[in-house]
């Protein structure tokens, strides 16, 4: 794991989507000497920050901002606001969530396979 810049460690989760499996990007990650988490593809149940971006856009349209300053200063604020027990919320409840995609997967393999 790497060092942030406030102290604490952290692993860079990406998918497999074409800007992830660049071969620039892979270099750069790398020349940073990144830890990288590998992640199934169209998974966005697994990605908690998917959930978080989700409670803000509908957060920010409930409040319909009619220029891009407004629109700044109301992300700004409902960004604040969201509640820290969601973060936690979304990471306790990601073993159950990774079971479950495991488990569709692996249903959805058996399916193809029998047609």
């Amino acid at each position: 794991m790497n060092k942030g810049p406030i102290g604490r460690t952290f692993t860079l989760q990406q998918n497999k989507e074409p800007e992830h499996t660049a071969k620039t990007t892979q270099e750069w990650l790398w020349d940073k000497s990144l830890n990288v988490l590998e992640w199934p593809s169209q998974s966005p149940d697994l990605i908690p920050i998917k959930h978080l971006w989700g409670d803000l856009t509908l957060a920010v349209q409930r409040c319909s901002p009619s220029n891009l300053t407004e629109l700044e200063r109301i992300c700004r604020e409902k960004l604040e606001k969201l509640p820290k027990y969601r973060c936690f919320k979304l990471v306790a409840s990601y073993p159950r969530r990774l079971k479950a995609n495991c488990c569709q997967r692996c249903f959805n393999k058996v399916l193809s396979e029998g047609s």
